[in-house]
Parts: structure tokens; C-alpha cells; sequence
């Protein structure tokens, strides 16, 4: 070994350790606080106890119905059922853990097998590990990034680097393509049409195509073509698509800097000037290698020409625009200033990384405390119960809804009934009966009261309070904004 690979190697152990402690830092971060401000955890949470103790509890077999099919979405629900039997603390922390830390380590293997030399561009997918899709809960589209960056790994590796596949690689390349149907079917239509257009490229580029890249191919197709299929034969009759403008979407990138504050992370902003400066440089080499290109700039057509609601699928560009941020680190295909990108990279990811993680725990520890708080207050009421929740005000900081779910915490520490849980035609959990139920306060009508046993009022109870005794209902508890009532038996 000459000492110019001894230095690469000692570069790249360093890059790998700090890679490492980053991911450790992410995983401190999940284990700090009891409860995340993560908006939809608390329903996920809710339909995967429903799941697990649904055969022996009569309570909720009278309330919901469950029918497990290899649906789009079910994957994050096995998980959780799994993790359950750790608690619930361990299932939700277990679940964030997952969904977090196997995005950087899926890009890093893209990386190592699309860009080999140059892994340490893995390090571009740690400042936004902290991302909207987190916040708002959307976890099952975070693990379906993860399965499809490994997958789209899979196949530029057949497609571009073996002279022979064998057949456990076969095999382990349609298990995650099985997986990533289960998780969601966004990342899988991403994952299809790029496949698309590796096989294309390697056609024009290299001639003929094998039957097994065609097999291949027709696999990957199928399964997602099953995937919408489903999705869309059991979405609401009343669904409909909301379009937006291209400059609306080109103006909607100013809220990658927004989270819980309005541009509360502006030290994003040199991390994406670093990364176009990047992608910028390597576009002198776009002639010799496009295909990176051609994937990326479909996605971001995708993205500006994307609907912003397709019936209950809402804000599917969100999805699109933080998969080609991830995948985007696959067109530094730049190789004269190796040693000054890497400096670069590393230093500003770092940087940045650091900064988000001391802003979010921030965030997470500031917020954490009112979430504990409800959830002692549902926590000490009656089992096996009707919740109406009643919000006064909209239960948002900014663009994350913290307190949008936090009623659920009934279900999962009480075996209560809420009405607001997620239950669509193409989830498992599903409500028997559909739910009477409004969130605001003006719904108070003596028919619907007449349903439910506790009402969950967030925020001030001017108003409600009055109409809540007329209906023979008490202040059973009472804690910071959090206040609950009972029905007298």
C-alpha cells in the first residue's frame, strides 16, 4: 500500500467515525424527551395498539373493525405492533430511531455503489435527517425513502457494475421492493420510473437488454402498479385534485427553512448554496455521465408540475422535493477537486448538522413538557370510554400540528375511543361506525354530546364550559391548557 491510498484510508476512517457520531447524536436526540413533537406519532401509535390487543378487547371490536391486507402503509404498522412489545415508549422511539437513521445509512450505500471514491458525500443527507416529513409524521414515506435509495443502489449496481448477478442478490432486491410496496407508494412510483430510466439509458447507451433486466423491470412495475391500484380503488368518492403553479412550488422552497418558527432554519441556507455550488461544478461533466441528471431533473419536473392534494393524499410534492434533495448528492460526479469537495462537504455538513441538532433539541425540549402534561391528564381518566376532543384554536406552531393528535395518547394509555384517528380504506384499523365529530368548539350540539362519555378541550374553556354543565358533564381535571370533562352517571 503506497502512502497516498494509507492517507485516502485514514480520510476515510475519520469521515466514517464523524458519520457515525452524528448518527449517535440523532439517536440521543430521539431517547431525550418522553414524548417528540412529532404531529401524527400519536395516531400511528393509537392504530397499532388497536392491532395488537384488538382479538381481546371486546371495547374495541365494538368501536373498530381490522382487516390486515398487504396494503401500501402496513409496514410502519407491523413495526410498531412489534416494537409494542417493548412498550410504548420504545415502540414510538423505536419506530422515529428507525425511520431517521436508515435514510443516511441507505444513501450512504447508494453513494458507495453509484459514486464509489467519493462516500463521503453520504455526509449531505445529515442536515436534513431533521426534515417536515418528520415533524408532521410521516413516517411511513421516510422509510420508504430509505427502501428505495437501497433498491435504486441494487439496480445501478446490476445494471452498471456486475458482470453477474447471482441469485441471493436477486432475491434480496425483490424483498425490498416488497417492502418498499408495504411502506408507500410515493417513494415506490419514484423508485419505478427511475429504474425506467437506468434501463433506458443502459438500452441507448449499451444496446441490448437481457430478459432478466426485463424481468426486472416488469416486477418493479407490477408490484407498484398493484400498489396505486389499490391506493386509489379505495380512496373517499368525494376525492379530488388541487393543482398549484410552478412559481408557486419555485416560492413553496423558501419553506425548507421553516419548521416551528417562520425561517427558524435559516443555517440551512449555506448547506443549499453548498449543494448547488456543487451540482453546479459538476455540470461540466453532464456530456460524459447524464443518467444522474436525467433521474434528478425528472424528479424536480415532477415536482413543480405535482398537484398539492390528490383526494386524502396531501401535499404529495413535499414527498417528491425531499427525494431528490437526498438523491441529488449522486450528481457530484465532479473527480479534479476531489480533496477541496471533500473538505468542503464534510466541514459544511458538519456545521450544520451540529446547528440543527442544538436547534431541534431545543425545539423538542421546550415543547415536550405540555405534550407530558396532556398525556398525564388522559392518562388518569376512566378506561374504556368515549373522548370527544375540542380544540380552541389552532393546535399548530407554525407548520407542525403538536398537539393536532395528542387525544390519541387515550387510546394507546386507556384502550379509550377517539374520533380523529387515521382510518382510511387502505389502513388496517378502521372505525366501525363512521365518527360524529368536529373538533371546534361550536360542535357541541346535545346530540352529538350525547355520544361520547369525556370531552378533551384544548386551549380556554370560555364558552364551553357553561354548555358542557347543561349537559350534565363536570371538571373532572385540569392542567396548563388542558382541561377535561366527565358525564354524570
Amino acid at each position: 500500500m503506497n502512502f497516498k491510498q494509507h492517507k485516502n484510508n485514514i480520510c476515510n476512517a475519520i469521515s466514517y467515525a464523524g458519520y457515525g457520531s452524528c448518527i449517535l447524536l440523532v439517536i440521543f436526540w430521539i431517547l431525550h424527551n418522553e414524548i417528540l413533537p412529532i404531529q401524527d406519532l400519536p395516531n400511528h401509535l393509537a392504530n397499532a395498539h388497536i392491532l395488537l390487543k384488538y382479538n381481546t378487547s371486546f371495547f374495541f371490536k365494538s368501536h373498530f373493525t381490522v382487516l390486515v391486507l398487504p396494503y401500501p402503509y402496513i409496514l410502519q404498522d407491523m413495526l410498531l405492533a412489534l416494537l409494542m412489545f417493548g412498550g410504548i415508549s420504545f415502540a414510538s422511539k423505536g419506530l422515529v430511531l428507525i425511520s431517521m437513521v436508515a435514510i443516511p445509512l441507505s444513501v450512504f450505500y447508494m453513494i458507495k455503489v453509484v459514486r464509489p471514491g467519493k462516500q463521503y458525500l453520504c455526509w449531505l443527507s445529515l442536515p436534513l435527517m431533521w426534515n417536515i416529513l418528520l415533524f408532521k409524521g410521516n413516517i411511513n414515506c421516510l422509510l420508504g425513502f430509505s427502501l428505495a435509495f437501497s433498491v435504486l443502489a441494487m439496480v445501478w449496481k446490476i445494471l452498471f457494475a456486475l458482470d453477474k448477478v447471482s441469485i441471493k442478490r436477486w432475491a434480496g432486491l425483490f424483498v425490498l421492493v416488497f417492502l418498499l410496496y408495504l411502506a408507500h407508494p410515493a417513494p415506490l412510483l419514484f423508485c419505478i420510473i427511475l429504474t425506467a430510466l437506468m434501463l433506458l439509458y443502459k438500452k441507448i447507451n449499451l444496446g441490448h437488454i437481457s430478459a432478466k433486466y426485463r424481468v426486472l423491470f416488469l416486477v418493479i412495475a407490477s408490484v407498484g402498479g398493484v400498489a396505486f391500484l389499490v391506493l386509489f380503488k379505495y380512496m373517499s368518492e368525494d376525492e379530488n385534485v388541487h393543482l398549484a403553479s410552478e412559481y408557486g412550488k419555485i416560492a413553496e422552497l423558501a419553506n425548507l427553512i421553516t419548521f416551528f418558527h417562520k425561517s427558524d432554519a435559516l443555517f440551512l441556507v449555506p448547506y443549499f448554496t453548498g449543494l448547488a455550488i456543487l451540482i453546479i461544478i459538476s455540470l461540466q461533466g453532464i456530456r460524459n455521465e447524464p443518467l444522474p441528471f436525467i433521474m434528478c431533473g425528472i424528479l424536480i419536473v415532477m415536482y413543480l408540475l405535482s398537484p398539492v392534494k390528490i383526494g386524502d393524499f396531501i401535499r404529495p410534492h413535499e414527498r417528491i422535493l425531499y427525494f431528490v434533495l437526498f438523491l441529488l448528492p449522486i450528481c457530484c460526479i465532479n473527480m479534479k477537486y476531489i480533496r477541496l469537495e471533500r473538505i468542503v462537504v464534510l466541514l459544511l455538513c458538519s456545521l450544520t448538522f451540529l446547528k440543527a441538532f442544538h436547534y431541534f433539541t431545543i425545539c423538542s425540549d421546550s415543547l415536550s413538557p405540555s405534550l407530558k402534561q396532556a398525556r398525564n391528564l388522559l392518562k388518569a381518566l376512566p378506561r374504556e370510554k368515549r373522548l370527544l376532543p375540542i380544540h380552541r384554536g389552532l393546535p399548530y406552531v407554525e407548520r407542525i400540528g403538536v398537539w393536532a393528535n395528542i387525544q390519541a395518547y387515550y387510546t394507546i394509555d386507556n384502550d379509550g375511543y377517539v374520533p380523529s384517528l387515521f382510518s382510511t380504506e387502505y389502513m388496517p384499523v378502521r372505525y366501525r361506525f363512521k365518527p360524529d365529530y368536529s373538533p371546534y368548539s361550536s360542535s357541541l350540539m346535545p346530540e352529538r354530546l350525547k355520544k361520547y362519555d369525556l370531552v378533551f378541550v384544548w386551549g380556554k374553556t370560555d364558552g364551553i364550559q357553561d354548555t358542557l354543565f347543561r349537559y350534565d358533564y363536570f371538571l373532572h381535571g385540569q392542567i396548563a391548557q388542558y382541561s377535561v370533562f366527565c358525564k354524570k352517571y
